[in-house]
C-alpha cells in the first residue's frame, strides 16, 4: 500500500506537470507503474476481506465475485491506460492523436481515489501499534498535503489555459510575463492558485485577460470557500480529537493515583507508575 501511495502520488505531482508545460514522458516510470498495477489486481484477488458483521472471509470465490463486481472495473481501465500511455510514447503520428493520448495520460489522476485505501491502511497500522495521537498527527499532515496536491493540479491547469489561449492566438495571462522558463512559470501559477484558494494576496500581473481565464477564476473563487471551509473543519475535529485524547490520558491517570493511594501503595512505587 505505502508503494502504492507513492506511485500514486508522483501521478498527481508529475501528469499535470507534463500535460501543462508538454513534457514527454519517460517510460521507465510507466512500466514500473503498469506492472506494479498489473500485479495489484491479482493481488486483491488473492486478499481476505471483512464482512459488514466483522468477520473475516477467506472464501476466494466471495472474495473474487466481490472485487469483481466493485474495484475491477476502475483498476482494469487504469491499466489499459497505463499501457495505452506505454503504446503511445513513439507511435503518435498526428496532432488528434497526440491529443488524444494526452486526454488518456490525464485520466490516470482518477488513480488518487485509492489513497483513500492508503490512509484507512496506515491509519489501521498506527492503531494496531499503540500509537492512536499519530493518526491525528497524520489527519492533520493529510489535510496540509490535499490542500498542496489540489493547488498543483489547479496552477497546471491555470498555465495549460493561457498557454492554449495564446497558442490559439487569444488574449492571454501570459502574455503580460513574457518568456519564462518551467519553474518559474510554475511558481506564478501556484502562487496564483494559493492566492485564491487560501484569500491572500496575487501577483497583480497575474490576471484572466479571455472569457475562459476568466471563467476558471471564478469557479476557482467559487470552489476555494469549500475548501477551505472542508480543511478548517477536518483541521479542527483534529485538535478536538488531540485535546480528547489528551484529556482522557490526564482523567485515567488521576483515577489511578486514587485507586492506588486507597488501597495504601508506596509513595514511591505510586510515582513510578
Amino acid at each position: 500500500s505505502m508503494l502504492g501511495g507513492i506511485m500514486i502520488l508522483y501521478d498527481i505531482i508529475a501528469i499535470p506537470i507534463q500535460i501543462a508545460w508538454n513534457i514527454s514522458q519517460p517510460s521507465a516510470p510507466l512500466w514500473i507503474e503498469a506492472l506494479y498495477w498489473s500485479l495489484d489486481i491479482f493481488v486483491e484477488l488473492n486478499t481476505a476481506m471483512i464482512s459488514s458483521s466483522g468477520h473475516v472471509i477467506r472464501c476466494r470465490r466471495r472474495v473474487t465475485r466481490r472485487y469483481l463486481t466493485t474495484r475491477f472495473p476502475i483498476d482494469l481501465v487504469l491499466v489499459l491506460l497505463d499501457y495505452s500511455a506505454l503504446l503511445s510514447i513513439n507511435e503518435i503520428t498526428s496532432m488528434s492523436w497526440y491529443r488524444l493520448a494526452r486526454s488518456l495520460r490525464a485520466l490516470r489522476i482518477l488513480r488518487a481515489f485509492k489513497l483513500g485505501k492508503v490512509q484507512e491502511t496506515l491509519e489501521e497500522l498506527m492503531f494496531n501499534m499503540g500509537v492512536d495521537r499519530l493518526i491525528l498527527f497524520f489527519a492533520v499532515g493529510q489535510t496540509c498535503l490535499s490542500i498542496f496536491l489540489l493547488a498543483h493540479v489547479l496552477s497546471c491547469g491555470w498555465y495549460l489555459l493561457g498557454r492554449v489561449e495564446l497558442e490559439s492566438e487569444n488574449a492571454s495571462w501570459l502574455e503580460k510575463l513574457g518568456e519564462m522558463g518551467i519553474w518559474e512559470s510554475y511558481m506564478h501559477s501556484i502562487y496564483w492558485t494559493l492566492g485564491h484558494i487560501m484569500g491572500g494576496a496575487v501577483n497583480p500581473r497575474v490576471t484572466p485577460t479571455s472569457l475562459n481565464e476568466y471563467l476558471f477564476s471564478v469557479a476557482m473563487l467559487a470552489s476555494s470557500l469549500l475548501v477551505v471551509g472542508a480543511c478548517i473543519s477536518k483541521m479542527t475535529n483534529a485538535i478536538a480529537d488531540m485535546q480528547r485524547v489528551h484529556l482522557e490520558a490526564k482523567d485515567t491517570k488521576r483515577k489511578l493515583g486514587q485507586v492506588l493511594r486507597a488501597s495504601g501503595a508506596d509513595a514511591d512505587l505510586s510515582s513510578r507508575i
